[in-house]
């Protein structure tokens, strides 16, 4: 917990990315070269929040994080054997991982799912009734 008379300093909060680059290049720091191969962002190969496209490159670039997801896959359809009504092998799960083929689990929420309330809020929607 923060004392009320604590000063939070952030001095690059509303740099923009150049304002960052040039102070980088100023200095003359290192930085991490997945900025060199054309990345804007780093810290996670695969990332759920990256676009198709992007996995891919990222796949592509570097291949090995492929084989593991896919072997971490495999060993989660072992160990869970009911997943394997939804998807064969650990290369099937990647597929669906990396939206490949806009797969969706049973039993899987999809933005679909929601709606905005009267309060402008996001809610799930109430289940249809057959």
């Amino acid at each position: 917990m923060r004392d009320k008379q604590d000063t939070v300093v952030s001095p690059i909060y509303e740099w923009s990315d150049n304002d960052v680059w040039d102070y980088i290049k100023w200095g003359g720091w290192g930085y991490n070269p997945m900025y060199d191969m054309g990345y804007h962002r780093v810290g996670c190969i695969g990332c759920p929040m990256a676009t198709y496209r992007q996995k891919m490159k990222e796949f592509a670039d570097f291949p090995t994080y492929k084989q593991h997801y896919i072997k971490a896959f495999d060993e989660m359809l072992e160990r869970n054997p009911k997943a394997k009504k939804d998807w064969k092998d650990g290369e099937d799960v990647f597929n669906w991982w990396i939206e490949k083929d806009q797969h969706v689990t049973k039993g899987q929420m999809t933005l679909a799912d929601y709606e905005t309330d009267e309060w402008g809020l996001i809610v799930r929607k109430p289940k249809e009734t057959e």
